[in-house]
């Protein structure tokens, strides 16, 4: 039968018998594997940072994500104050899921900062370890699209 045993000062651990040596092989084998799993997933995904630059020209309120828009050749000629840089970063490797959904996430968190609309700013893309290496899973490169989040002086346009 496995037993705790004191290891002066250091703790305890269990008494290296056939009993104990089976259940800690057997827990390495079932919880390892999920544990290794949760880890690497928890890393992947896409995720939005945002860093204000101004404050508002007025009170902001969450609104709809349909009703932010996306400029993606450059600023709107209505008057506007830039709140915020918008950041989305999709980690590569088994998350790519394209820049649609960075965009859709960028939307997302525009609609709720009370945001008008969105100036894409641009696409930088990190390499990370080759697919082939051993440590891929823990850093596969990751794209990050940039934003400006704006709320417009006036009503926006139509």
């Amino acid at each position: 039968m496995a037993r705790l045993v004191a290891m002066g000062g250091h703790g305890t651990r269990i008494d290296d018998t056939p009993v104990a040596s089976t259940l800690w092989s057997a827990l390495r084998k079932r919880c390892w594997p999920a544990l290794w799993v949760t880890l690497m997933l928890s890393g992947c995904g896409t995720s939005v940072r945002e860093t204000y630059i101004n404050g508002p020209p007025g009170t902001t309120i969450a609104r709809s994500p349909g009703s932010v828009r996306i400029y993606a050749s450059g600023p709107p000629a209505q008057p506007h104050t830039d709140l915020a840089i918008l950041e989305v970063e999709q980690t590569h490797g088994l998350n790519e899921q394209g820049t649609t959904l960075m965009i859709d996430r960028l939307r997302r968190r525009a609609a709720q900062l009370g945001c008008d609309g969105v100036v894409v700013g641009g696409i930088r893309e990190r390499g990370g370890y080759p697919p082939d290496s051993s440590f891929y899973l823990l850093d596969p490169g990751a794209t990050t699209l940039h934003g400006t989040c704006i709320v417009f002086r006036d009503a926006p346009p139509a």
